[in-house]
């Protein structure tokens, strides 16, 4: 399968013979659900780490051997199910994901973006990382995006969700959100302050961030 399959199958939509499940770390009853019922009419596609609205999530890499073992072990259990299943499971490879349009990041909900994950976001060139931002964003202009360096702009990424919900930021806020160290916080608040993305208030130790 390749990347060009993927995106035509999330554009459609899921139908008779496509399905998104999350299943980020193991599968759930549902998938099993879903392929008796492919079965019993003209089969279709499973497409694992996709949410319902096509967004995608991933799976999380540590787990991505464990669920295809356990589900190809599942579908060869005569007790689980009857007649035995041969299904072809396919891991998106990374030289696929790299081919992904850069108009692919445009296409993520606001919803998927606060998980998905920083292996996945490293993956994208740096003109979709600046087109996922402006999506979930919407308030930056294009000046101000293209001075930032990848790092900063996937730094931000991960900030949106707090200003959907607050006024003003704090550094632990944004620690806790990016995962960052407290010094690495600190150094890219500036940087994204000096640079008129975010405006601050208060002194060093109680210091607030929101968008200007």
């Amino acid at each position: 399968m390749t990347s060009e399959h993927i995106l035509r199958l999330l554009a459609e939509g899921e139908g008779l013979n496509v399905e998104f499940k999350k299943c980020l770390t193991e599968l759930n009853n549902s998938v099993y659900e879903t392929v008796c019922s492919f079965s019993n009419r003209y089969g279709g596609h499973i497409l694992f780490g996709i949410d319902d609205n096509g967004g995608i999530i991933g799976v999380n890499p540590s787990s991505a051997l464990s669920m295809k073992k356990n589900f190809i072990n599942m579908l060869n259990n005569p007790q689980k199910i009857s007649p035995p299943l041969l299904l072809e499971v396919e891991k998106l490879p990374d030289s696929a994901v790299e081919k992904l349009p850069d108009n692919a990041a445009g296409k993520l909900p606001n919803s998927a973006v606060e998980k998905l994950p920083d292996s996945a976001v490293n993956k994208l060139p740096d003109s979709a990382v600046g087109m996922l931002l402006n999506n979930v964003a919407g308030k930056l202009p294009d000046s101000a995006v293209n001075e930032l360096t990848y790092a900063e702009k996937v730094f931000l990424i991960r900030l949106m969700p707090l200003f959907d919900g607050c006024i003003w930021i704090t550094n632990a806020q944004a620690r806790e959100a990016t995962g960052k160290s407290d010094g690495s916080v600190k150094r890219f608040m500036r940087n994204l302050t000096n640079k008129g993305i975010l405006e601050n208030r208060g002194v060093t130790k109680n210091r607030q961030y929101r968008l200007p």
